[in-house]
């Protein structure tokens, strides 16, 4: 008996498949056990689908007799390559090294005289794109930060404004973001697109405003009918001056640069000075309001008043005692 046994295997291994499940032929020469057996093989499904992942399914081999099976490519690992009757085989996949190609192959399951064909699918691997920082803050002053970036794909990254440029280390796992001082006294920010094929993922990036400088009246005197001096300093930290002091209306309460003015330019970022104010009317009330231009802008202090001098009302070099 394993003398037949060992001639039975042997002829199943040699023999190649010639024949679909439903082409028979008479096999008697080889093998008297094999004639005598039930002939026949079935499998438990025509299809194997895996996703892009490592993986393994089943299925599942009815027969009553000595069976091998073949696969067409050496991505494709079976847990049994032949057995006899009815078993179960696992199919395993490695991961598809391909982001853009799908993978195509077959699993042949024959007895020597049937055999049956399983299609075995695998879906291209997805592209992937993963970030170690999920958003970057930057002072009004700019800089540079650095985020890590794997993927299973060649990745570009972009930012759209100006202030904020984007690079990529040579080795590729780092994205590079500079940004530039902040100009404005508003908040700024974007995203940067870092995108694959089809990929992609995202970072948003913001930055504080400039700060303003402060500008304000210390004082106000030498208020005559048809004068005053105003006295005005300003701090910037950040921003250079290039103008600084005060504009006055007696008509409109919050009076700006459109006003009249009086000023003085500059090109740095404290001062303090005196602004006369000549030319006014007597006995009205002024308003004046500090300023200060530099490169993001103007910033305005806060409003103060003064009345000027009635015509009749006595002044210092005035002679009160009357000349007879």
């Amino acid at each position: 008996m394993m003398k037949k046994t060992l001639l039975y295997i042997q002829t199943l291994l040699l023999l190649s498949f010639t024949c679909s499940c439903e082409d028979q032929q008479d096999w008697a020469e080889y093998s008297e056990d094999y004639q005598a057996g039930k002939l026949g093989v079935e499998v438990s499904t025509t299809q194997l689908n895996f996703d892009d992942s490592q993986q393994s399914l089943s299925f599942n081999i009815t027969s009553q007799c000595y069976w091998n099976v073949v696969t067409s490519e050496n991505w494709i690992k079976t847990s049994k390559d032949y057995g006899n009757n009815n078993s179960s085989i696992t199919v395993s996949v490695q991961e598809n090294p391909s982001t853009t190609t799908s993978r195509d192959a077959s699993i042949t399951v024959g007895d020597g005289i049937n055999r049956c064909t399983i299609r075995v699918i695998q879906a291209a691997t997805k592209e992937w794109i993963r970030l170690d920082r999920s958003s970057l803050t930057f002072s009004y002053e700019g800089g540079t930060e650095y985020v890590e970036v794997s993927s299973n794909v060649k990745y570009h990254s972009e930012a759209t404004p100006d202030w904020c440029k984007v690079s990529t280390s040579n080795d590729g796992t780092k994205m590079i973001v500079r940004v530039s001082g902040n100009n404005t006294f508003e908040k700024r920010s974007c995203v940067i697109r870092v995108t694959g094929n089809t990929a992609e993922a995202q970072v948003p990036v913001s930055q504080e405003a400039a700060p303003q400088p402060t500008v304000g009246i210390s004082s106000i005197d030498n208020i005559t009918k048809t004068s005053a001096r105003c006295n005005v300093e300003f701090k910037s930290s950040f921003f250079s001056a290039s103008e600084y002091g005060v504009c006055y209306s007696s008509n409109v309460p919050t009076p700006t640069t459109t006003n009249m003015r009086v000023y003085n330019k500059v090109s740095y970022k404290n001062d303090a000075g005196s602004f006369s104010l000549t030319g006014l009317q007597q006995n009205t009330t002024y308003y004046v309001r500090p300023y200060v231009i530099t490169a993001a802008g103007t910033t305005y202090g806060s409003v103060k008043t003064f009345t000027t001098q009635k015509i009749n009302s006595p002044e210092e070099d005035d002679n009160t005692t009357p000349v007879y």
